[in-house]
Protein backbone atom coordinates (compact mmCIF):
# COMPACT_ATOMS: atom_id res chain seq x y z
CA UNK A 1 0.00 0.00 0.00
CA UNK A 2 1.13 3.33 -0.42
CA UNK A 3 1.57 5.93 2.73
CA UNK A 4 -1.00 8.33 3.37
CA UNK A 5 -0.24 11.43 2.95
CA UNK A 6 0.13 13.75 6.05
CA UNK A 7 -2.25 16.27 4.49
CA UNK A 8 -4.68 13.94 4.07
CA UNK A 9 -5.07 12.31 7.58
CA UNK A 10 -5.18 15.87 8.89
CA UNK A 11 -8.14 16.33 6.28
CA UNK A 12 -9.83 13.06 8.04
CA UNK A 13 -9.09 14.20 11.52
CA UNK A 14 -10.73 17.44 11.38
CA UNK A 15 -14.18 15.85 9.52
CA UNK A 16 -13.92 13.21 12.76
CA UNK A 17 -13.06 16.15 15.41
CA UNK A 18 -15.98 18.60 13.91
CA UNK A 19 -18.57 15.53 14.17
CA UNK A 20 -19.60 15.37 10.26
CA UNK A 21 -19.91 12.39 8.23
CA UNK A 22 -17.50 11.35 5.70
CA UNK A 23 -17.12 13.60 3.14
CA UNK A 24 -18.80 16.12 4.22
CA UNK A 25 -15.92 18.38 5.48
CA UNK A 26 -14.57 18.23 1.44
CA UNK A 27 -17.59 18.99 0.52
CA UNK A 28 -18.37 22.19 2.37
CA UNK A 29 -14.93 23.26 1.37
CA UNK A 30 -15.89 23.22 -2.35
CA UNK A 31 -19.25 24.84 -1.51
CA UNK A 32 -17.84 27.98 0.48
CA UNK A 33 -14.54 27.96 -2.43
CA UNK A 34 -16.69 28.85 -5.03
CA UNK A 35 -19.06 31.13 -3.57
CA UNK A 36 -21.26 31.69 -6.16
CA UNK A 37 -21.63 28.38 -7.45
CA UNK A 38 -25.43 26.75 -7.31
CA UNK A 39 -26.51 23.60 -6.93
CA UNK A 40 -27.19 23.09 -11.02
CA UNK A 41 -23.15 23.82 -11.42
CA UNK A 42 -22.31 20.89 -9.01
CA UNK A 43 -21.37 17.51 -9.66
CA UNK A 44 -21.62 14.25 -7.72
CA UNK A 45 -20.55 11.32 -8.02
CA UNK A 46 -21.23 7.49 -6.38
CA UNK A 47 -20.28 3.88 -6.60
CA UNK A 48 -19.25 0.74 -4.69
CA UNK A 49 -15.59 -0.34 -3.77
CA UNK A 50 -15.22 -4.41 -3.96
CA UNK A 51 -12.58 -6.63 -3.77
CA UNK A 52 -11.11 -7.89 -7.33
CA UNK A 53 -12.39 -11.65 -7.88
CA UNK A 54 -14.49 -12.04 -5.30
CA UNK A 55 -16.78 -8.76 -5.86
CA UNK A 56 -17.33 -8.34 -2.08
CA UNK A 57 -18.32 -5.02 -1.06
CA UNK A 58 -15.20 -3.37 1.16
CA UNK A 59 -16.71 -0.97 3.82
CA UNK A 60 -14.51 1.50 5.44
CA UNK A 61 -12.62 2.50 1.96
CA UNK A 62 -11.41 5.81 1.28
CA UNK A 63 -12.15 7.36 -1.80
CA UNK A 64 -9.76 10.75 -3.17
CA UNK A 65 -10.55 13.20 -5.71
CA UNK A 66 -7.78 15.65 -6.79
CA UNK A 67 -7.93 18.40 -8.81
CA UNK A 68 -5.71 17.01 -12.23
CA UNK A 69 -4.75 21.01 -12.56
CA UNK A 70 -4.85 22.98 -9.56
CA UNK A 71 -2.25 20.97 -7.02
CA UNK A 72 -3.09 23.66 -4.53
CA UNK A 73 -7.14 22.58 -4.11
CA UNK A 74 -8.49 21.03 -1.37
CA UNK A 75 -9.16 17.21 -2.40
CA UNK A 76 -12.28 15.74 -1.59
CA UNK A 77 -12.53 12.85 0.63
CA UNK A 78 -15.02 10.23 1.83
CA UNK A 79 -15.34 6.57 3.26
CA UNK A 80 -17.40 3.47 1.72
CA UNK A 81 -20.36 3.20 3.66
CA UNK A 82 -21.17 -0.68 5.51
CA UNK A 83 -22.17 -1.96 2.12
CA UNK A 84 -19.12 -0.45 0.37
CA UNK A 85 -21.22 2.66 -1.31
CA UNK A 86 -19.80 5.85 -1.34
CA UNK A 87 -20.32 9.02 -2.39
CA UNK A 88 -19.74 12.86 -2.72
CA UNK A 89 -21.76 15.40 -3.84
CA UNK A 90 -21.10 18.93 -4.02
CA UNK A 91 -18.16 18.78 -6.39
CA UNK A 92 -16.70 21.67 -8.10
CA UNK A 93 -16.73 21.05 -12.10
CA UNK A 94 -13.16 20.24 -13.57
CA UNK A 95 -10.42 17.29 -14.26
CA UNK A 96 -10.18 14.77 -11.10
CA UNK A 97 -7.53 12.40 -10.43
CA UNK A 98 -9.26 9.23 -8.58
CA UNK A 99 -7.98 6.99 -5.97
CA UNK A 100 -8.83 4.31 -3.60
CA UNK A 101 -7.61 2.84 -0.67
CA UNK A 102 -8.05 0.38 2.68
CA UNK A 103 -6.21 -1.54 4.63
CA UNK A 104 -4.59 -4.78 3.80
CA UNK A 105 -5.44 -3.92 0.02
CA UNK A 106 -3.63 -2.02 -2.64
CA UNK A 107 -4.57 1.22 -3.78
CA UNK A 108 -5.96 1.85 -7.02
CA UNK A 109 -5.70 4.88 -9.34
CA UNK A 110 -8.64 3.51 -11.60
CA UNK A 111 -11.87 2.95 -11.33
CA UNK A 112 -14.51 1.13 -13.72
CA UNK A 113 -17.52 3.54 -15.14
CA UNK A 114 -21.20 1.99 -15.69
CA UNK A 115 -19.80 1.13 -19.28
CA UNK A 116 -17.31 -0.87 -17.55
CA UNK A 117 -14.13 1.30 -19.60
CA UNK A 118 -11.43 2.11 -17.01
CA UNK A 119 -10.67 5.52 -15.71
CA UNK A 120 -8.33 7.17 -14.33
CA UNK A 121 -9.08 11.05 -14.68
CA UNK A 122 -12.85 11.82 -14.69
CA UNK A 123 -13.83 14.96 -16.24
CA UNK A 124 -17.63 16.49 -14.81
CA UNK A 125 -19.51 18.67 -16.19
CA UNK A 126 -21.55 21.65 -14.65
CA UNK A 127 -24.17 19.88 -12.86
CA UNK A 128 -23.20 16.04 -13.66
CA UNK A 129 -23.90 13.10 -11.93
CA UNK A 130 -21.80 10.33 -12.35
CA UNK A 131 -22.86 7.00 -10.91
CA UNK A 132 -22.64 2.98 -11.00
CA UNK A 133 -17.95 3.51 -10.72
CA UNK A 134 -16.54 0.76 -9.44
CA UNK A 135 -13.48 0.40 -7.58
CA UNK A 136 -12.05 -3.04 -7.63
CA UNK A 137 -9.03 -3.69 -4.89
CA UNK A 138 -6.01 -6.02 -4.72
CA UNK A 139 -5.67 -7.84 -1.13
CA UNK A 140 -2.04 -7.00 -0.35
CA UNK A 141 -0.03 -10.25 -0.26
CA UNK A 142 2.99 -11.04 2.39
CA UNK A 143 5.91 -13.13 3.23
CA UNK A 144 6.81 -14.54 6.44
CA UNK A 145 9.69 -16.89 7.62
CA UNK A 146 12.19 -17.10 10.38
CA UNK A 147 15.78 -16.34 10.24
CA UNK A 148 18.50 -18.30 12.57
CA UNK A 149 22.27 -18.11 13.10
CA UNK A 150 25.11 -20.44 11.73
CA UNK A 151 23.75 -22.13 15.73
CA UNK A 152 20.14 -22.73 14.72
CA UNK A 153 19.48 -20.34 17.21
CA UNK A 154 16.68 -17.60 16.35
CA UNK A 155 18.32 -14.27 15.40
CA UNK A 156 16.71 -11.35 17.02
CA UNK A 157 17.20 -8.09 15.79
CA UNK A 158 17.94 -8.52 12.23
CA UNK A 159 17.01 -6.76 9.02
CA UNK A 160 14.97 -8.40 6.67
CA UNK A 161 13.81 -7.21 3.11
CA UNK A 162 11.98 -7.85 0.01
CA UNK A 163 13.74 -6.86 -3.24
CA UNK A 164 13.08 -6.83 -6.97
CA UNK A 165 15.31 -6.96 -10.27
CA UNK A 166 13.98 -4.89 -13.76
CA UNK A 167 15.08 -4.82 -16.72
CA UNK A 168 14.98 -1.19 -18.38
CA UNK A 169 16.43 -1.37 -21.78
CA UNK A 170 19.12 -3.71 -20.58
CA UNK A 171 19.98 -1.69 -17.33
CA UNK A 172 18.96 -3.99 -14.40
CA UNK A 173 18.31 -2.17 -11.07
CA UNK A 174 17.25 -3.49 -7.68
CA UNK A 175 15.54 -1.88 -5.73
CA UNK A 176 13.36 -2.70 -2.30
CA UNK A 177 9.54 -3.64 -1.54
CA UNK A 178 9.34 -3.88 1.67
CA UNK A 179 11.46 -4.36 5.03
CA UNK A 180 10.98 -6.07 8.36
CA UNK A 181 12.84 -6.59 11.68
CA UNK A 182 12.97 -10.26 13.42
CA UNK A 183 11.66 -10.74 16.79
CA UNK A 184 12.57 -12.87 19.58
CA UNK A 185 11.40 -16.11 17.73
CA UNK A 186 13.53 -14.61 14.62
CA UNK A 187 10.19 -14.03 13.03
CA UNK A 188 9.68 -11.58 10.57
CA UNK A 189 6.77 -11.14 8.42
CA UNK A 190 7.00 -8.64 4.83
CA UNK A 191 3.38 -7.12 4.34
CA UNK A 192 2.08 -4.75 1.60
CA UNK A 193 3.03 -6.72 -1.43
CA UNK A 194 2.43 -6.09 -5.08
CA UNK A 195 2.23 -9.16 -7.02
CA UNK A 196 5.10 -10.07 -8.42
CA UNK A 197 8.68 -11.94 -7.56
CA UNK A 198 10.68 -10.81 -4.83
CA UNK A 199 14.53 -11.89 -2.99
CA UNK A 200 14.14 -12.53 0.31
CA UNK A 201 17.56 -11.19 1.88
CA UNK A 202 18.49 -10.94 5.73
CA UNK A 203 21.16 -8.86 7.36
CA UNK A 204 22.37 -8.04 10.96
CA UNK A 205 22.82 -4.70 10.12
CA UNK A 206 23.68 -2.12 13.22
CA UNK A 207 20.81 0.71 12.85
CA UNK A 208 19.73 2.72 15.84
CA UNK A 209 21.52 2.04 19.43
CA UNK A 210 24.28 4.29 20.83
CA UNK A 211 27.86 5.54 19.47
CA UNK A 212 30.40 5.10 21.59
CA UNK A 213 33.74 6.44 20.63
CA UNK A 214 33.75 5.46 17.58
CA UNK A 215 31.48 2.53 17.88
CA UNK A 216 28.19 2.05 16.95
CA UNK A 217 26.51 -0.30 19.48
CA UNK A 218 23.11 -1.16 17.28
CA UNK A 219 19.98 -2.81 18.62
CA UNK A 220 21.57 -5.79 16.64
CA UNK A 221 23.42 -8.04 19.27
CA UNK A 222 24.85 -10.44 15.97
CA UNK A 223 25.57 -6.99 14.12
CA UNK A 224 28.24 -6.39 17.54
CA UNK A 225 29.57 -9.63 16.95
CA UNK A 226 30.35 -8.79 13.43
CA UNK A 227 31.41 -11.70 10.69
CA UNK A 228 28.29 -12.31 8.91
CA UNK A 229 27.42 -11.24 5.11
CA UNK A 230 24.07 -10.28 3.66
CA UNK A 231 21.97 -13.77 3.04
CA UNK A 232 19.58 -13.92 0.50
CA UNK A 233 16.91 -17.09 0.46
CA UNK A 234 17.75 -20.11 0.23
CA UNK A 235 21.01 -19.12 1.91
CA UNK A 236 22.90 -18.08 -0.83
CA UNK A 237 25.34 -15.00 -0.61
CA UNK A 238 24.43 -13.01 -3.66
CA UNK A 239 21.27 -12.08 -5.53
CA UNK A 240 22.84 -13.47 -8.97
CA UNK A 241 22.09 -17.29 -6.79
CA UNK A 242 19.36 -16.48 -5.35
CA UNK A 243 15.27 -17.94 -5.76
CA UNK A 244 12.73 -15.60 -6.16
CA UNK A 245 9.72 -15.82 -4.47
CA UNK A 246 6.46 -15.37 -6.42
CA UNK A 247 3.18 -13.76 -4.85
CA UNK A 248 -0.45 -13.22 -6.12
CA UNK A 249 -3.23 -10.68 -4.71
CA UNK A 250 -3.64 -12.02 -1.35
CA UNK A 251 -0.85 -14.37 -0.79
CA UNK A 252 0.41 -15.09 2.37
CA UNK A 253 3.38 -17.35 1.44
CA UNK A 254 5.25 -18.65 4.88
CA UNK A 255 8.10 -20.85 5.83
CA UNK A 256 10.45 -18.33 3.53
CA UNK A 257 13.02 -19.16 6.66
CA UNK A 258 16.97 -18.12 5.88
CA UNK A 259 20.03 -19.12 8.19
CA UNK A 260 22.38 -16.19 8.38
CA UNK A 261 25.56 -17.01 6.52
CA UNK A 262 29.62 -15.70 7.53
CA UNK A 263 32.11 -15.48 5.19
CA UNK A 264 35.44 -13.50 4.48
CA UNK A 265 34.36 -9.67 5.12
CA UNK A 266 36.85 -6.82 5.86
CA UNK A 267 37.23 -3.47 7.90
CA UNK A 268 37.39 0.04 6.08
CA UNK A 269 38.85 2.45 8.25
CA UNK A 270 39.99 6.29 8.00
CA UNK A 271 39.40 9.96 8.98
CA UNK A 272 36.87 13.11 8.15
CA UNK A 273 38.52 16.00 7.45
CA UNK A 274 36.41 18.61 8.17
CA UNK A 275 37.25 21.90 5.88
CA UNK A 276 34.05 23.67 7.01
CA UNK A 277 34.36 23.85 11.17
CA UNK A 278 37.97 23.27 10.46
CA UNK A 279 37.87 19.87 12.79
CA UNK A 280 38.45 16.49 12.62
CA UNK A 281 34.54 15.65 12.53
CA UNK A 282 31.18 14.80 10.62
CA UNK A 283 27.56 13.85 11.29
CA UNK A 284 28.20 10.64 13.08
CA UNK A 285 27.28 8.17 9.86
CA UNK A 286 29.75 7.00 7.20
CA UNK A 287 28.34 5.39 4.33
CA UNK A 288 29.84 2.97 1.90
CA UNK A 289 27.60 2.70 -1.38
CA UNK A 290 28.83 -0.26 -4.33
CA UNK A 291 29.71 0.63 -7.31
CA UNK A 292 27.94 -1.98 -9.21
CA UNK A 293 24.64 -0.45 -10.65
CA UNK A 294 22.48 -2.80 -10.00
CA UNK A 295 23.59 -3.12 -6.29
CA UNK A 296 20.52 -1.06 -4.30
CA UNK A 297 20.76 1.23 -1.48
CA UNK A 298 20.46 -1.69 1.16
CA UNK A 299 23.78 -2.97 -0.20
CA UNK A 300 25.06 0.26 1.54
CA UNK A 301 27.21 -0.39 4.47
CA UNK A 302 27.02 2.00 7.33
CA UNK A 303 29.46 3.11 10.44
CA UNK A 304 30.11 5.84 12.47
CA UNK A 305 32.55 8.47 13.12
CA UNK A 306 34.30 9.52 16.46
CA UNK A 307 32.96 13.18 16.99
CA UNK A 308 36.19 14.31 18.80
CA UNK A 309 38.61 12.53 16.37
CA UNK A 310 36.96 12.09 12.98
CA UNK A 311 38.26 8.42 13.05
CA UNK A 312 35.62 5.78 11.59
CA UNK A 313 35.81 2.42 11.15
CA UNK A 314 33.54 0.26 9.15
CA UNK A 315 32.87 -3.63 9.70
CA UNK A 316 31.96 -6.90 7.22
CA UNK A 317 32.64 -5.50 4.22
CA UNK A 318 33.15 -8.20 0.93
CA UNK A 319 35.22 -7.62 -1.97
CA UNK A 320 34.37 -4.59 -4.10
CA UNK A 321 34.69 -1.35 -5.16
CA UNK A 322 32.84 1.76 -3.23
CA UNK A 323 32.23 5.24 -2.91
CA UNK A 324 32.52 6.56 1.11
CA UNK A 325 30.75 9.14 2.26
CA UNK A 326 30.32 11.20 4.78
CA UNK A 327 28.17 14.64 5.97
CA UNK A 328 28.04 17.52 8.18
CA UNK A 329 25.00 19.91 8.84
CA UNK A 330 25.09 23.49 10.26
CA UNK A 331 21.94 25.48 10.75
CA UNK A 332 21.76 26.63 6.69
CA UNK A 333 23.31 24.21 4.35
CA UNK A 334 24.44 20.17 4.23
CA UNK A 335 28.16 19.72 3.43
CA UNK A 336 29.38 16.00 1.97
CA UNK A 337 32.69 14.48 1.25
CA UNK A 338 33.45 11.27 -0.83
CA UNK A 339 36.13 9.30 -1.55
CA UNK A 340 36.63 5.82 -3.52
CA UNK A 341 37.72 2.28 -1.68
CA UNK A 342 38.49 -0.56 -3.37
CA UNK A 343 38.39 -3.80 -1.28
CA UNK A 344 40.48 -6.93 -2.43
CA UNK A 345 40.89 -9.60 -0.07
CA UNK A 346 42.50 -7.34 3.07
CA UNK A 347 41.33 -4.80 5.17
CA UNK A 348 41.57 -0.90 3.91
CA UNK A 349 43.32 1.52 6.50
CA UNK A 350 44.15 5.54 6.20
CA UNK A 351 40.85 6.40 4.07
CA UNK A 352 40.29 10.46 3.85
CA UNK A 353 37.03 11.93 3.30
CA UNK A 354 37.31 15.56 3.30
CA UNK A 355 34.35 17.60 4.02
CA UNK A 356 34.63 20.40 2.17
CA UNK A 357 32.06 23.48 1.84
CA UNK A 358 31.66 23.41 -1.79
CA UNK A 359 30.33 25.81 -3.87
CA UNK A 360 27.63 28.48 -2.65
CA UNK A 361 25.25 30.33 -4.74
CA UNK A 362 23.08 33.19 -4.20
CA UNK A 363 20.65 34.91 -5.98
CA UNK A 364 16.93 35.91 -6.72
CA UNK A 365 13.62 35.14 -8.30
CA UNK A 366 11.88 38.02 -10.47
CA UNK A 367 8.12 37.11 -10.74
CA UNK A 368 6.05 37.98 -14.16
CA UNK A 369 3.09 37.80 -15.66
CA UNK A 370 -0.39 37.50 -13.58
CA UNK A 371 1.19 36.05 -10.36
CA UNK A 372 -1.25 35.50 -7.69
CA UNK A 373 -0.19 35.17 -4.23
CA UNK A 374 2.22 32.52 -3.91
CA UNK A 375 2.25 30.85 -0.29
CA UNK A 376 4.95 28.86 -1.09
CA UNK A 377 7.88 29.05 -3.12
CA UNK A 378 11.53 26.98 -2.87
CA UNK A 379 14.22 26.16 -5.61
CA UNK A 380 16.60 23.80 -5.89
CA UNK A 381 19.30 22.56 -8.23
CA UNK A 382 19.51 19.35 -9.43
CA UNK A 383 22.39 17.08 -11.09
CA UNK A 384 22.10 16.67 -14.44
CA UNK A 385 20.82 12.93 -15.96
CA UNK A 386 18.28 10.42 -15.67
CA UNK A 387 20.71 7.91 -13.89
CA UNK A 388 22.50 10.81 -11.63
CA UNK A 389 22.63 9.44 -7.81
CA UNK A 390 23.60 12.92 -6.42
CA UNK A 391 21.71 14.54 -3.87
CA UNK A 392 19.63 17.81 -4.49
CA UNK A 393 20.17 20.85 -2.71
CA UNK A 394 17.44 23.19 -2.10
CA UNK A 395 16.34 26.33 -0.20
CA UNK A 396 13.54 28.62 0.76
CA UNK A 397 12.90 31.81 -1.36
CA UNK A 398 12.45 34.84 1.11
CA UNK A 399 9.70 36.92 1.06
CA UNK A 400 11.40 39.87 -1.37
CA UNK A 401 12.46 36.54 -3.53
CA UNK A 402 16.39 35.86 -2.53
CA UNK A 403 17.91 32.55 -1.82
CA UNK A 404 21.05 31.08 -0.73
CA UNK A 405 22.42 27.82 -1.18
CA UNK A 406 25.59 26.07 0.15
CA UNK A 407 27.86 23.20 -0.15
CA UNK A 408 27.13 22.13 -3.19
CA UNK A 409 29.89 19.63 -4.68
CA UNK A 410 31.30 19.85 -8.21
CA UNK A 411 29.19 19.02 -11.13
CA UNK A 412 26.34 19.83 -13.60
CA UNK A 413 23.37 20.45 -12.24
CA UNK A 414 19.47 21.69 -13.51
CA UNK A 415 17.82 24.48 -11.68
CA UNK A 416 13.98 23.48 -10.72
CA UNK A 417 11.54 26.38 -8.87
CA UNK A 418 8.41 24.32 -6.67
CA UNK A 419 5.57 26.59 -6.00
CA UNK A 420 1.93 26.40 -5.40
CA UNK A 421 1.15 28.20 -8.68
CA UNK A 422 -0.60 25.83 -10.96
CA UNK A 423 0.41 28.07 -14.42
CA UNK A 424 4.20 29.41 -13.52
CA UNK A 425 7.11 27.92 -15.15
CA UNK A 426 11.02 28.67 -14.77
CA UNK A 427 11.35 30.91 -17.98
CA UNK A 428 14.97 31.81 -17.81
CA UNK A 429 18.19 31.54 -15.54
CA UNK A 430 21.14 33.54 -15.86
CA UNK A 431 24.61 34.93 -14.32
CA UNK A 432 26.73 37.05 -15.18
CA UNK A 433 25.29 37.72 -18.79
CA UNK A 434 25.33 34.33 -19.05
CA UNK A 435 22.13 31.81 -19.83
CA UNK A 436 22.39 28.56 -17.39
CA UNK A 437 18.43 26.85 -18.21
CA UNK A 438 19.84 24.88 -21.16
CA UNK A 439 23.58 24.49 -20.23
CA UNK A 440 23.21 23.74 -16.38
CA UNK A 441 24.75 25.17 -13.65
CA UNK A 442 29.04 24.33 -14.00
CA UNK A 443 30.19 23.85 -10.53
CA UNK A 444 33.90 23.70 -10.46
CA UNK A 445 36.46 23.71 -7.75
CA UNK A 446 33.93 25.09 -5.59
CA UNK A 447 32.73 27.67 -7.72
CA UNK A 448 30.09 28.26 -9.78
CA UNK A 449 28.15 31.27 -11.31
CA UNK A 450 26.85 33.49 -8.12
CA UNK A 451 24.47 35.70 -8.30
CA UNK A 452 21.89 33.81 -10.70
CA UNK A 453 18.87 35.52 -11.36
CA UNK A 454 15.43 33.73 -12.32
CA UNK A 455 12.38 34.55 -14.06
CA UNK A 456 9.14 32.59 -12.78
CA UNK A 457 6.63 33.79 -15.26
CA UNK A 458 2.76 32.57 -15.47
CA UNK A 459 2.84 32.68 -19.45
CA UNK A 460 2.39 29.15 -19.45
CA UNK A 461 0.98 27.30 -22.52
CA UNK A 462 -1.04 24.57 -22.69
CA UNK A 463 -2.20 21.33 -24.89
CA UNK A 464 -5.24 19.83 -24.85
CA UNK A 465 -6.47 17.10 -27.62
CA UNK A 466 -7.61 13.21 -27.33
CA UNK A 467 -6.12 10.52 -27.82
CA UNK A 468 -7.52 6.88 -29.91
CA UNK A 469 -6.64 4.10 -30.45
CA UNK A 470 -6.32 2.36 -34.25
CA UNK A 471 -9.81 1.85 -35.01
CA UNK A 472 -10.57 5.28 -34.12
CA UNK A 473 -12.23 4.93 -30.60
CA UNK A 474 -11.41 7.01 -27.53
CA UNK A 475 -8.19 5.79 -25.24
CA UNK A 476 -9.01 5.91 -22.01
CA UNK A 477 -6.43 6.38 -19.15
CA UNK A 478 -3.86 7.20 -22.00
CA UNK A 479 -0.59 8.67 -20.96
CA UNK A 480 0.42 11.71 -22.47
CA UNK A 481 3.82 13.14 -22.56
CA UNK A 482 5.40 15.83 -24.32
CA UNK A 483 9.10 15.32 -24.71
CA UNK A 484 10.91 18.46 -25.16
CA UNK A 485 13.28 18.54 -28.00
CA UNK A 486 16.82 19.26 -27.34
CA UNK A 487 19.33 20.65 -25.69
CA UNK A 488 16.16 19.76 -23.01
CA UNK A 489 15.60 16.27 -22.79
CA UNK A 490 17.15 16.27 -19.94
CA UNK A 491 15.36 18.37 -17.64
CA UNK A 492 12.47 16.62 -15.80
CA UNK A 493 10.85 20.31 -15.54
CA UNK A 494 10.65 20.62 -19.09
CA UNK A 495 8.10 17.57 -19.85
CA UNK A 496 4.61 17.72 -19.85
CA UNK A 497 2.45 15.03 -18.83
CA UNK A 498 -1.86 14.63 -19.09
CA UNK A 499 -3.96 11.49 -18.49
CA UNK A 500 -7.29 11.07 -21.29
CA UNK A 501 -9.99 11.11 -19.29
CA UNK A 502 -13.62 8.98 -19.70
CA UNK A 503 -13.55 10.19 -23.26
CA UNK A 504 -9.90 10.03 -24.65
CA UNK A 505 -9.44 13.72 -23.54
CA UNK A 506 -6.65 15.08 -21.89
CA UNK A 507 -5.21 18.43 -20.71
CA UNK A 508 -1.75 19.47 -20.06
CA UNK A 509 -1.28 22.93 -18.31
CA UNK A 510 1.66 25.02 -17.34
CA UNK A 511 3.70 23.51 -20.21
CA UNK A 512 7.28 25.48 -20.83
CA UNK A 513 6.73 27.48 -24.00
CA UNK A 514 9.32 25.60 -26.45
CA UNK A 515 9.43 22.70 -29.05
CA UNK A 516 8.08 19.24 -28.19
CA UNK A 517 7.32 15.92 -29.73
CA UNK A 518 3.60 14.53 -28.01
CA UNK A 519 3.71 11.17 -27.55
CA UNK A 520 0.87 9.03 -26.10
CA UNK A 521 1.25 6.01 -24.32
CA UNK A 522 -1.44 2.88 -23.23
CA UNK A 523 1.47 2.26 -20.85
CA UNK A 524 4.91 3.36 -20.16
CA UNK A 525 7.13 3.33 -17.50
CA UNK A 526 8.03 6.62 -15.80
CA UNK A 527 11.20 7.75 -16.70
CA UNK A 528 11.61 5.41 -20.14
CA UNK A 529 10.76 8.61 -22.03
CA UNK A 530 14.18 10.27 -20.79
CA UNK A 531 16.02 7.33 -22.79
CA UNK A 532 16.72 8.15 -26.57
CA UNK A 533 17.43 4.31 -27.36
CA UNK A 534 13.58 3.77 -26.22
CA UNK A 535 12.20 6.94 -28.24
CA UNK A 536 14.36 6.48 -31.24
CA UNK A 537 11.92 3.75 -32.63
CA UNK A 538 8.73 5.91 -31.59
CA UNK A 539 9.45 9.22 -32.89
CA UNK A 540 7.54 8.92 -35.56
CA UNK A 541 4.27 7.68 -33.97
CA UNK A 542 4.88 11.36 -31.92
CA UNK A 543 3.32 14.66 -33.33
CA UNK A 544 6.04 17.49 -33.15
CA UNK A 545 4.26 20.90 -31.82
CA UNK A 546 5.81 24.36 -31.30
CA UNK A 547 4.03 26.40 -28.53
CA UNK A 548 4.79 29.94 -27.41
CA UNK A 549 3.92 31.73 -24.14
CA UNK A 550 -0.15 32.00 -23.26
CA UNK A 551 -0.88 29.64 -26.20
CA UNK A 552 -3.00 26.61 -26.62
CA UNK A 553 -2.96 24.16 -28.50
CA UNK A 554 -4.75 20.42 -29.39
CA UNK A 555 -3.78 17.42 -30.78
CA UNK A 556 -4.50 14.33 -32.02
CA UNK A 557 -2.90 11.39 -30.85
CA UNK A 558 -2.89 7.40 -31.66
CA UNK A 559 -2.23 5.88 -28.96
CA UNK A 560 1.50 3.26 -29.05
CA UNK A 561 0.13 0.06 -27.11
CA UNK A 562 1.80 -1.68 -24.57
CA UNK A 563 4.01 -4.23 -25.55
CA UNK A 564 2.93 -7.26 -26.75
CA UNK A 565 -1.26 -5.66 -27.17
CA UNK A 566 -3.28 -5.85 -30.35
CA UNK A 567 -5.31 -2.61 -30.88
Amino acid sequence: MRTTRIWIGALLLIGVLGGDSPGIFAQQQAASADGGATDKQLSSIAGSVVRTGTNELLRKARILLRNEQENSADPYITITDGEGRFSIKDILPGRYHLEADRSGYLSSWHAEDASGKSVQVLNLEPGQQVTGLVFRLERCAAITGRVYDENGDPAEGVQVGAAVRETSHGHVQTSERGSSVTNDLGEYRLSGLRPGQYFIHAYPEQSGGEIIGKILVGSSILGSGGGYIRTYYPNVPDIARASAIEVKPGDEVSGIDLVLLQGRSYKVRGEIINLVTGLARGDGMVSLVPKDPEASREDAHHGTANQRTGEFEIDDVPNGSYTVFAGYRDEQNEYEGSASVEVMNGDVDSVRIVITRGAQIQGRIIQEGKVTAISRLNMAIRPRGRSSNGRTHGAEVTADGKFTIGGIPDGLFDIEVFSDCDVCYLKSASANGMELLDSGVQVSSGSAPSPIDLVYSSNSASVDGTVVKADGSPSVGAEVVLVPDAPRRDQWQFYGYATTDQYGHFLAKRVAPGSFHAFAWEKVEFGDYMDSEFLAPLEQKAQALSIGENERKSLQLTVIPAAGDEQ
